[in-house]
């Protein structure tokens, strides 16, 4: 009764730092249900438990990255600094790695993001562990 329950089955996801409990009224199947858990959490996973292509981008970078690309200068760099120092959390993590990369494309020029690209997915194909295989995923997404 405390919980709201009416029923069985209820689902109910209790946020960390929440008392409150948020339900679940979905459909009852496992997409339903990842992409609830997706929503609450901020994760972005997939229903087998690997993560979705657009895991690791940063939304509120995307233009600027384009811009970046369509002619690389130090002040495009500039702008994607300011922004990325607005970011929190995981966002602020990502926004290094992109700035690394634009870096590197100021010293090297846009053939390093295939090469890059490439280097990364020669690292997923060995061994590794899982939290380390998801970080270099989110990486080659960006």
């Amino acid at each position: 009764e405390q919980l709201g329950i009416t029923g069985f089955p209820s689902l109910k996801l209790f946020p960390k730092d929440n008392t409150v409990a948020v339900t679940f009224e979905g459909a009852r199947d496992g997409e339903s249900l990842v992409n609830f858990l997706n929503e609450q959490t901020g994760t972005q996973r997939t229903l087998d438990g690997g993560l979705l292509p657009e895991a690791g981008i940063v939304a509120t970078l995307q233009w600027l990255v384009a811009e970046f690309m369509g002619s690389p200068t130090r002040e495009g760099l500039e702008k994607t600094i300011a922004t990325s120092k607005q970011l929190e959390g995981e966002h602020s993590s990502n926004a290094r790695y992109y700035l690394d990369v634009m870096n590197k494309i100021l010293q090297e020029g846009t053939d390093f993001v295939k090469k890059e690209r490439q280097r990364l997915q020669r690292v997923l194909a060995g061994g590794m562990s899982s939290k380390k295989s998801y970080e270099l995923q989110e990486k080659r997404n960006i």
